[in-house]
């Protein structure tokens, strides 16, 4: 049998870089307007929803690795 252990690592941040380059010009001025910071929980942007059953927040974006 062949046990595998792998790390998840939050990419949050790299999403956010995508979004914001792929985003209009209108989201572009309003987010600089505004200042919108990412949504938290006890300051973790990982949290359980509620829409259609529990799912992580915005997908839990996340990269993956082998350990050891």
């Amino acid at each position: 049998m062949t046990a595998w252990s792998f790390e998840t690592t939050p990419a949050y941040e790299e999403r956010d870089i995508v979004q914001t380059k792929n985003a209009g010009l209108w989201t572009r001025v309003t987010r600089w307007i505004g200042g919108k910071e990412a949504y938290t929980v006890k300051g973790n942007r990982a949290f359980q929803t509620e829409k259609a059953g529990a799912h992580p927040s915005e997908g839990y974006p996340c990269q993956m690795g082998l350990v050891g």
